[in-house]
């Protein structure tokens, strides 16, 4: 057995010496700033001669220009410069005041680009000149940061605040009416907090270069003040004579910037969200996956093998793998609960282990490479980096995360490869057959379906060795369901070994060759070898009745229209009626513009719509929860202040998030921030968010994303409880559990506007209960 914890043991020892470096850094500057203060009250008569000019034999750094002890001159030296911590703290704050405005008015932002462009025209150095000529030093430069500084820092932080602006968390704090205030303190602040942190940093090291310069050019204290700029400028004529009177103020000017430039670069450090890992469920006993699917101690030719393998992170119980074989052409089907570790033990498969995974024992690759044995040189850690990128063909949980909405489709498949013509012709193919409608040049923005299939035709762009797909079906209709299914099975078919993990049974037995299984059980053996009808009889799922409650009042979407954001037409007439409540299923193929119209309704969506009809009493669970929850906080903390919009006090605010996330199932987890989480707790947490604001129309985007069937079942009776409390629920799904559980369904597709490709391709979204996903040859029972 082979332990590979390289990786693991610099994480571990990066996040103690990071916490470390906090702290020293912390004690360092407070020591720095009490030796400064304690120096000026401490150093005695500073003003009368001990000696003779420059010379080096009086004391211990010897006199000044006129004799003066150097040593007592830059221990009181240094309490001017202290004076720019405020100004570049206070700057810092006013800068990060008119970008987190400004990015939500689009006229604040237009103004600071012209501001910022002209004053960019004017000299520095003559306004501050002119200002410190006429007022104190210190003002002179609060005057330049905050003219020169504040509308060109402003500019460039609302330009790193406009993507946060945009994601999942701001759009639900905007939903549940906070202010503008509120949601730059408390949402993009917190995102934003390490990046503010560094640029606090870098405007004080400015403010303090500005007052040096000052007081160089003789425009701040004057003799016999003591201060290191002011000895600096007086001493430089005789430093042939004795080099301590300048070098010395010189190197507390560097001590002091050093220091601060380290205290804010360690509180950057610190309040960056960790690391992205996948906690698990908290048991005592180490996770385990199936033995019907073991291989042998010597790895078979041209197979992804593993042998003794475990994987534990931290946090986490151990995930023990030991030994899997998935040779060539062979399709391979992980499931089990949400947080259970599949998504850990694919990217280890994939050979790209988290950061903090500890990977003990041996993986196999196809090509010869062994995980654990050529990364413990650098050259091998290069050849198997190299071997990853060209043979490894890796599909994300989170598909549209790893898309640039900038580039365009033919750019995000490309992924930095040059498209020759076989690759473009290649790239057509696999689009047509994944049912990917227009063109390779239209922009990379797309719905979540659509991002997981572009992704998965960058992943099969160049017949990779080894495919690791990780929930390639979350948010895909039936059709496009199928048209992965196919895909796979024509990878599989030439040669590629396929991984896939999901929680739909019928799509693993359409599709893999074997299954295996994580899991808990009270006896350790937390895994269901078989075959997939096996393992699906085995955690059979009982559906919820509907319920219905009736009443007077109704919520009517009245013939809108819905364009995108490129102005192509999506929706023509939609009209909608829900009384409370009702249970609505809004489904349709994928792309078709469900997501699309949810924004429309919750009025966070205006552009390109010939209709409003924001609802002001909604409440809304975005699609991707990974961008839908802020990653600087807690899951606690979010519930929390999404209660506190429903609960008078505090205290019964902080009741009502601890039941929520009780209901949903992440009371254990609450704690950790959405980078610790799996992605089903991510989402469990979003539709608790959403449910404890107590808004009686609830509109929620795939719920059961990336859920097993339990949490499924869990989170669609907590919906129907919604329901039957006289709340309204209009979720947008393809899981026909949710179309189950719904009262009415209704299809999209009949407002889609029509498009000749795509009406081709698509199949109707629900289904015969006979109907499959199997290709042709392949029998599947339906799930019911």
């Amino acid at each position: 057995m082979r332990v590979f914890t390289g990786t693991a043991t610099r994480r571990t020892l990066s996040t103690s010496f990071g916490t470390a470096w906090m702290w020293g850094a912390t004690v360092l500057l407070g020591c720095t700033v009490a030796a400064i203060l304690w120096g000026a009250s401490a150093a005695g008569d500073i003003t009368t001669p001990q000696g003779l000019p420059f010379d080096p034999e009086v004391g211990v750094w010897g006199t000044d220009h006129v004799g003066r002890d150097v040593v007592r001159r830059v221990a009181a030296g240094g309490t001017s410069l202290l004076v720019a911590l405020p100004i570049g703290v206070a700057t810092t704050t006013l800068v990060t005041m008119v970008a987190f405005v400004s990015v939500q008015h689009p006229r604040w932002t237009r103004w600071m680009f012209h501001a910022s462009a002209s004053l960019l025209a004017v000299p520095a150095a003559i306004i501050v000149l002119t200002a410190a000529s006429v007022f104190p030093s210190w003002v002179a430069v609060c005057a330049a940061m905050v003219v020169l500084g504040v509308p060109q820092g402003a500019r460039q932080l609302a330009a790193a605040a406009a993507p946060v602006w945009t994601s999942g968390f701001v759009d639900a704090a905007r939903v549940r009416g906070e202010s503008t205030w509120s949601i730059a303190m408390r949402e993009l602040g917190p995102a934003l907090l390490p990046l503010v942190a560094a640029d606090a940093g870098v405007r004080c090291l400015a403010a303090m270069q500005l007052l040096i310069g000052v007081h160089i050019l003789g425009l701040g204290p004057v003799a016999p003040a003591a201060d290191w700029a002011l000895m600096i400028r007086e001493n430089l004529p005789g430093v042939q004579l004795n080099g301590a009177a300048v070098v010395a103020p010189t190197g507390a000017i560097v001590v002091v910037m050093v220091v601060v430039l380290m205290f804010f670069d360690a509180l950057s450090h610190t309040l960056a969200p960790p690391p992205a890992h996948r906690r698990s469920l908290s048991h005592h006993e180490r996770r385990t996956v199936s033995h019907a699917a073991c291989a042998d101690t010597n790895p078979a030719p041209g197979a992804l093998t593993t042998h003794d393998l475990i994987l534990e992170c931290p946090g986490s119980t151990p995930i023990v793998v030991g030994d899997l074989e998935v040779p060539r052409g062979t399709v391979l089907g992980i499931t089990g609960p949400s947080g259970c570790g599949k998504t850990t033990l694919l990217a280890a498969l994939a050979g790209t282990p988290t950061p903090d995974c500890r990977v003990t024992g041996q993986v196999f690759y196809p090509w010869g490479d062994e995980l654990g044995v050529v990364t413990t040189r650098p050259w091998g850690r290069r050849r198997h980096r190299r071997n990853v990128r060209q043979r490894v063909g890796i599909v994300e949980q989170d598909a549209q995360a790893t898309l640039d909405p900038a580039w365009s489709r033919r750019a995000a498949i490309g992924d930095g490869r040059r498209l020759t013509r076989e690759r473009l012709t290649r790239a057509r193919q696999l689009c047509s057959q994944l049912l990917l409608t227009g063109n390779l040049t239209d922009s990379a923005r797309v719905s979540g379906g659509q991002a997981t299939r572009v992704a998965l035709v960058r992943a099969l762009l160049d017949t990779p060795d080894v495919l690791v797909c990780d929930e390639p079906t979350s948010g895909l209709d039936r059709a496009a369901t199928a048209a992965v299914v196919e895909v796979l099975r024509a990878a599989a078919a030439q040669g590629t070994c396929v991984v896939v993990s999901s929680h739909d049974p019928e799509f693993l037995h359409a599709v893999c060759d074997r299954q295996v299984r994580l899991g808990e059980h009270q006896r350790g053996e937390i895994c269901f070898p078989g075959a997939a009808a096996a393992t699906t009889a085995a955690h059979e799922v009982h559906l919820p009745s509907p319920m219905l409650k009736a009443s007077k009042d109704s919520y009517v979407i009245d013939s809108v229209d819905i364009d995108a954001v490129d102005g192509r037409p999506l929706l023509r007439g939609v009209t909608l009626h829900a009384r409370p409540g009702d249970f609505l299923a809004l489904i349709g193929p994928s792309g078709c513009g469900k997501t699309t119209l949810l924004r429309v309704l919750l009025g966070l969506h205006a552009e390109r719509t010939q209709s409003q009809c924001a609802h002001t009493d909604c409440g809304y669970a975005a699609q991707d929860a990974s961008q839908a929850l802020n990653p600087a906080l807690s899951l606690r903390r979010q519930i929390r202040r999404a209660a506190r919009c429903n609960q008078s006090t505090r205290s019964a605010a902080h009741q009502a998030a601890d039941a929520i996330a009780a209901e949903v199932g992440i009371a254990e987890v609450v704690s950790s921030r959405p980078t610790e989480c799996s992605g089903g707790q991510r989402q469990r947490a979003n539709i608790a968010r959403a449910l404890v604001s107590g808004r009686k129309v609830l509109l929620v985007d795939e719920p059961t994303t990336g859920l097993d069937q339990a949490n499924s079942t869990a989170i669609v009776d907590v919906l129907l409880r919604h329901c039957a409390n006289g709340g309204t629920v209009l979720a947008v799904t393809h899981d026909p559990l949710v179309m189950a559980a719904a009262t009415r369904v209704e299809d999209l597709s009949r407002w889609q506007v029509s498009d000749s490709t795509h009406d081709k391709h698509q199949a109707r979204e629900l289904a015969p209960p006979g109907d499959t996903l199997s290709p042709a040859g392949r029998s599947c029972p339906a799930v019911r």
